[in-house]
């Protein structure tokens, strides 16, 4: 399901969050410890690239495709910091980050994984 008219926020299916974690309807609150990056899987799209981690860290979508929509999560502002991110899809325990065509993988995933390792806990 999309978000009202005009919105840049995609909201999913329910998912029952991580004992370990509170969250307030769409993202993490508190985590008893940071989360951590485990694999960068490849996508079909050569400009995206699929984040796993070590914990679920949402229990909904949530999908933004500029900075200004990502202004009220924590963890989407981090990455939109990064330059070359165009857009972040967070569900569950993973992630997924969509460049700039211009810019390689090599510079954008150690600050990617940066990103998202200091925005929990």
């Amino acid at each position: 399901m999309v978000g009202g008219a005009g919105s840049n926020e995609v909201v999913g299916a329910n998912l029952k969050a991580e004992p370990r974690a509170k969250t307030n309807g769409t993202q993490i609150v508190e985590r008893e410890s940071g989360m951590k990056v485990v694999e960068f899987t490849e996508t079909p799209n050569p400009n995206a690239v699929k984040c796993v981690l070590d914990a679920r860290i949402s229990d909904r979508a949530r999908s933004y495709f500029n900075a200004q929509a990502a202004a009220g999560d924590d963890l989407a502002r981090r990455l939109f910091e990064v330059p070359g991110v165009t857009n972040v899809l967070i569900l569950g325990d993973w992630i997924t980050v969509g460049k700039d065509p211009a810019v390689a993988w090599s510079t954008l995933k150690p600050k990617i994984r940066k990103a998202i390792e200091g925005a929990g806990g």
